[in-house]
């Protein structure tokens, strides 16, 4: 089978072995665990310890973290946000399509960030889709400021509601690589800039994009410079500067740091929150346990397309993982009833 029908997970594993199979005395994997479920975490993590006990190389968490930033990693403890009139912008009632989300319910309120989690394949980011108008409904509505709405396209949901979204897969999905910063941050705002024959200013859109550009922090020589050049952290935050820069009210962020280093991912979390501060709803999808139950203040746990599960987020590591897998292998078992898992 052609590598390119493989699902995300699933390439990655093709990749470790590929690594693997060099028979290598040192091997170095970057976020091999990013994009795969558990069960195939475990399988890689035993062929790891074979290996290790083979003589190849390896380090812990703590040291690696060390080499790469010269320091062990720290735990920022992120601050009180203020209080919104949490204020609901979007919801889902029995959403239906045809990829994987199978009568999901749910809500997003001003200044509050929602946790969409699940296993690979349990339909979190096809639910994004279909409220971008990408994947068709087959059934359910889509409700924004309380009121229902058909959104049918991408554009359509951010110009007409507010609704941004930073894709997964940044690379085929969310950037224009050949294309420069300034290309990429502005295309959502293209036709605010535009004068009435349709013209560009090219100063006038590298004014709009530059505040986005220095609050970001995104590392680049110059705006001009192509987007395939950056990080893969400062091509992360490119994707999200354009939504900022069309001041999207809801902003769904689907696994905002996969692939990312120790250092930008600790700068993603900050910024995520900081923008749930301002008054943004955020829908974040992630599969980084970690992640979730650092940043979320609701999570919604998510498994073969249904809901299987919502909580509050106590931020209890060993609380809310129990209660997280729990509601997991409750929806894997085809129960209906979630409060037996809780």
């Amino acid at each position: 089978m052609p590598v390119s029908e493989l699902s995300v997970a699933q390439r990655q594993l093709v990749e470790v072995a590929r690594a693997l199979s060099h028979q290598s005395s040192i091997l170095l994997l970057d976020e091999p665990t990013a994009s795969i479920t558990p069960t195939e975490t475990n399988v890689l993590f035993s062929v790891l310890r074979w290996l290790r006990d083979q003589g190849v190389a390896a380090m812990t968490r703590d040291q690696l973290v060390t080499q790469m930033i010269g320091r062990a990693e720290v735990v920022a403890t992120l601050p009180e946000r203020p209080k919104h009139d949490h204020e609901e912008l979007l919801s889902c009632h029995g959403l239906v399509n045809e990829t994987g989300a199978n009568g999901v319910d749910l809500a997003v309120h001003s200044g509050e960030i929602v946790g969409l989690y699940g296993l690979v394949g349990a339909g979190r980011s096809e639910t994004a889709k279909s409220i971008i108008g990408v994947d068709k409904l087959i059934e359910g509505e889509i409700h924004v400021d309380g009121k229902p709405v058909h959104i049918r396209n991408p554009r359509e949901a951010l110009e007409r509601y507010g609704i941004g979204y930073v894709s997964e897969n940044r690379k085929e999905e969310g950037l224009l690589l050949i294309h420069s910063v300034t290309a990429n941050v502005s295309i959502t705002i293209w036709r605010r800039l535009a004068t009435v024959l349709g013209w560009l200013n090219v100063r006038a859109v590298d004014d709009a994009v530059r505040p986005y550009v220095e609050r970001l922090d995104i590392r680049t020589p110059s705006l001009a410079t192509p987007v395939a050049t950056l990080s893969g952290g400062n091509q992360q935050k490119v994707s999200v500067a354009k939504w900022l820069a069309a001041k999207s009210r809801v902003l769904i962020i689907d696994e905002p740091t996969a692939g990312i280093d120790v250092r930008t991912k600790g700068y993603l979390h900050e910024l995520i929150w900081d923008l749930a501060a301002q008054g943004l709803g955020i829908l974040l999808i992630s599969s980084d346990m970690p992640e979730i139950i650092k940043l979320a203040d609701r999570l919604v746990v998510m498994s073969r397309g249904r809901v299987a599960g919502e909580i509050e987020n106590t931020r209890d590591y060993a609380t809310m993982s129990g209660q997280i897998m729990s509601f997991i292998h409750v929806g894997e078992n085809g129960e209906t009833e979630t409060e037996e898992a809780a």
